[in-house]
């Protein structure tokens, strides 16, 4: 029987687009996983103390 798993996804350096991208291929990639769907990328602010930025 398959399982379903909703994973979060995120990047906050160099080309954030691109790393989503490779993730989500990374992902497909798995034996006997495939990516059935997948969100918009979204773009926030920060929050908190940005000092460890």
């Amino acid at each position: 029987m398959p399982n379903r798993a909703f994973i979060g996804i995120g990047s906050n350096l160099g080309d954030r687009a691109a790393n989503y991208r490779e993730a989500i291929q990374r992902i497909a990639s798995i034996p006997d996983t495939r990516v059935v769907r997948q969100s918009s990328i979204y773009e926030t602010e920060p929050i908190g103390d940005l000092k460890g930025a």
